[in-house]
């Protein structure tokens, strides 16, 4: 298959998701396929009620809920405390409201350029090798609404992809405008430059001290400068202080804590979270415990120069899973949406696949018998869930998708195949529902 119809297979899922939603509209068809295994949010008289009727039809302005709200204000007032009701929309960054508003279009035309955003980033991470397995793994996630709504995740994928290419390239110069401009549209100067000093730790007996120090000043600098220029864009509009984004944090309460009482903000995201908590998070963290014993405590080598950005991804998915588990008081919001739905965890699906190949299917299977297992005992005593429902969908296909990836060299077989399909298929329906979810401004799942 050609790079050009994987393209296609790609671009496809968003108005795949949109054909599946308005099909859930009609009401005959959402009794015959869904009326009697989920429940899902509908308007009644303005308000949002869990119900079995089918999804609601929707408008350009249903498509404006949540963060999308406060980047069409920056969009069309910029930085407008008044007419936005508070300094809390410093919080939120300024290139994509400016890349928006450049375009002029609607927003339903802004969440398919954000998916196609999303889409290139994939091909850029994979230097436009992508292959079926990748293309179809990639439509097994179940967390893609993000990358179709008018969010600034897409941009930012698609920026830190083109860095991450340029880097692998040696275009220092791509980078620099990548992670430059990347820096604009969220903030990085946190997760990120941490991610990437530790990441240069880690290879810190591989360089001289001198050949150290100038890496560090060349990987670092756009995202300080970036930063900086944020602050006096904030500044120019008003900010009365030079980095008000980091004072406002305080209206999200992030304070560092003993995580307790797990929860999150629906049953949705949080199912979700879990399933990253035990598949992801802690596999990787071993994995970063023994590279740095081996490569920075023993001197033997595990990665070298070639694996620096795999090693980053590493790095940067599990700082950023530890900064929700310790700033958040035990509250999983955003786990996935800062993980899952970053260009480091498209790079470990694209390019660490290649080190599955060393582990033997025994080793494979009591990975995925141990996050079973783990997921199940979690998913019992969580108070925060109740019964298994349509609602915690997101979790088995999560897990579905985690035995595909290790069992890559298995595509051949029957069973293999009848997953994917069955995998793809179910994902359409989930994307559509969590679509509804948005669209009527259900509890938050992002």
């Amino acid at each position: 298959m050609s790079q050009f119809k994987h393209f296609l297979l790609l671009m496809s899922f968003p108005f795949l998701v949109l054909a599946t939603h308005y099909l859930g509209q009609n009401k005959a068809f959402y009794n015959t396929v869904l009326k009697n295994i989920n429940k899902n949010y509908t308007k009644h008289t303005g308000d949002r009620q869990l119900s079995k009727d089918p999804f609601s039809k929707f408008s350009q302005q249903d498509l404006i809920q949540w963060d999308a709200e406060h980047y069409q204000k920056i969009k069309d007032q910029y930085y407008d405390q008044i007419k936005a009701g508070g300094d809390y929309i410093f919080a939120f960054f300024p290139l994509f409201p400016l890349f928006w508003k450049a375009l002029g279009v609607g927003n339903l035309t802004i969440g398919v350029i954000n998916f196609l955003l999303f889409v290139l980033g994939v091909f850029l991470l994979s230097n436009f090798k992508l292959n079926v397995e990748k293309t179809c793994l990639v439509l097994c996630l179940p967390t893609l609404t993000v990358f179709t709504i008018p969010y600034t995740e897409a941009l930012y994928f698609f920026l830190i992809s083109l860095g991450i290419w340029g880097f692998q390239k040696q275009k220092m110069s791509l980078y620099f405008i990548g992670f430059y401009l990347a820096s604009l549209t969220r903030p990085s100067f946190t997760i990120l430059l941490v991610a990437l000093i530790c990441t240069l730790v880690l290879f810190l007996r591989q360089y001289r001290f001198s050949s150290f120090l100038k890496r560090l000043f060349v990987l670092t600098i756009p995202l300080v400068l970036g930063t900086l220029s944020v602050s006096m864009f904030q500044s120019f509009f008003g900010a009365d202080h030079f980095f008000k984004f980091i004072e406002v944090q305080k209206y999200w309460d992030n304070t560092l804590s003993i995580p307790h009482n797990f929860r999150g903000w629906s049953h949705e995201s949080f199912s979700i979270n879990l399933g990253i908590t035990y598949l992801l998070f802690f596999p990787l963290l071993a994995i970063l415990f023994f590279v740095f014993k081996q490569q920075v405590i023993s001197n033997k080598k595990v990665f070298y120069e070639t694996d620096f950005m795999l090693c980053l991804s590493i790095v940067y998915t599990v700082g950023m899973a530890l900064f929700i588990y310790l700033f958040r008081g035990g509250s999983l919001h955003c786990l996935y949406r800062f993980t899952l739905c970053s260009p480091f965890f498209f790079y470990l699906l694209v390019h660490g696949s290649n080190y599955l190949y060393d582990f033997s299917n025994r080793f494979k299977k009591g990975y995925l018998t141990y996050g079973f297992t783990s997921l199940l005992i979690a998913f019992i005593i969580s108070n925060y869930l109740g019964k298994f429902s349509f609602s915690n969908l997101g979790l088995l296909l999560l897990f579905s998708f985690f035995m595909l990836y290790v069992f890559q060299d298995q595509q051949v077989k029957k069973w293999h195949k009848t997953l994917l399909i069955t995998t793809v298929v179910l994902n359409l329906f989930w994307h559509a529902y969590l679509l509804n979810n948005y669209l009527v401004n259900a509890w938050i799942f992002l």
